[in-house]
């Protein structure tokens, strides 16, 4: 089992993975661009790889598990399958509480489904969530992304693939990312497609899969290998 241990701060982290160390020394001293061709170079942290909390057997999951899993116990849906869900019945007080806000996320429809799994899909590449990658990857191509669109979240607010509102969309999610605010630049165009009282769902829905990325990242939960695809 490995762990990383990265203690740079991370919106310098996500930039300083493809740099040399001298280079990303100038970076930080002012005398080289962060957009530097070497900076485009991207080294994954370091994940477990193995479980640290290993999920329950679908032949052990108990009628109440199966209730808290927020599915139908005597007809369980694909909830009885996920790693994610048979991680978090070590803990249904928590999952009990934490389903009803995910849950209220993800059936919410004030943000379209093509901009919710644009969002979701950048926020598991920036925090490097495997699980939450597979597990969104085919809701994103249902939802109207194209698999090379979907592979440009990788690249972020920079591609040239995206409009202005894909790419303030994206920017944004890195802004709540590295410091809990939206620039005002990105506010006002997003505020062109939505409302202000509709883009509280923007922080809503990534204050959830910010938890989710914790939980599958911290415990080395497995990506579902029946749905989606990895990095």
């Amino acid at each position: 089992m490995t762990e990383a241990h990265d203690r740079i701060p991370f919106a310098l982290a996500r930039v300083f993975r493809g740099l040399g160390m001298s280079l990303a020394l100038l970076v930080l001293a002012g005398c080289a661009p962060v957009n530097d061709a070497a900076a485009q170079a991207f080294v994954p942290p370091t994940r477990l790889s193995e479980p640290r909390l290993a999920p329950l057997r679908e032949e052990d999951l108990t009628r109440e598990h199966l209730i808290a899993m927020g599915t139908d116990p005597d007809n369980p849906d694909a909830r009885a399958r996920m790693n994610l869900f048979r991680t978090m019945m070590h803990n249904t007080d928590l999952i009990n509480r934490w389903r009803v806000f995910g849950d209220y996320v993800n059936a919410d429809d004030t943000i379209s489904s093509r901009d919710k799994e644009l969002l979701i899909m950048r926020l598991a590449w920036l925090y490097y969530s495997e699980y939450e990658w597979g597990a969104h990857y085919d809701a994103a191509i249902d939802a109207g992304l194209t698999a090379e669109q979907i592979e440009q979240v990788k690249v972020g607010p920079e591609s040239e693939i995206w409009d202005d509102f894909d790419r303030a969309w994206l920017s944004a999610a890195d802004e709540l990312v590295d410091s809990a605010f939206v620039s005002d630049a990105n506010w006002a165009v997003l505020t062109e497609r939505y409302t202000q009282p509709e883009l509280m769902m923007l922080f809503a829905t990534v204050a959830h899969y910010h938890l989710v990325a914790m939980l599958t990242n911290s415990l080395g939960i497995a990506r579902d290998e029946f749905r989606g695809r990895g990095f």
